[in-house]
């Protein structure tokens, strides 16, 4: 399924435009669930410690990790793609609203690993999986787009 654009966190923008953000195409990057009571705070929300409590448990749910993380030129400016994230197939999952992208291993996550940015998996209400296949796809544009003006 197709995942929404993602929102970069305020100081994960800030370390793009300093220069000093890890590696998109080379840094472990990984991609965790959260559930639908989690409020996505862009401004003061930064380290993975700000959002654990909302990250979805049990089931067969696991973190992933991104693969295939890449930059490329667009017409409209720079993107950030990545491949599909496979999170089980078959697999039961339980309601999830968002994902959230993190700076580093899955199962290396500390209380100030690095966010990067979230995206909205539902419009309205959560996704989940009940034995069947659970994939998120970065949009057609890639996950964010440094837009020129």
């Amino acid at each position: 399924m197709p995942a929404g654009s993602m929102l970069m966190y305020d100081a994960a923008l800030y370390g793009l435009l300093k220069c000093n953000l890890p590696n998109l195409e080379t840094a472990p990057i990984t991609a965790v669930l959260l559930s639908a009571a989690h409020i996505a705070d862009l401004a003061s929300h930064s380290v993975f410690a700000d959002i654990t409590q909302s990250e979805i448990t049990g089931f067969d749910y696991a973190r992933r990790l991104v693969t295939g993380g890449r930059i490329v030129a667009n017409i409209g400016g720079p993107s950030f793609h990545s491949d599909t994230i496979q999170f089980g197939n078959p697999v039961t999952l339980g309601p999830a609203k968002y994902m959230a992208f993190i700076f580093g291993m899955p199962v290396g996550l500390k209380a100030n690993s690095q966010l990067l940015g979230i995206a909205s998996l539902a419009e309205s209400g959560v996704v989940e999986a009940q034995r069947s296949n659970f994939a998120l796809s970065p949009p057609a544009s890639g996950w964010f787009q440094l837009a020129r003006a």
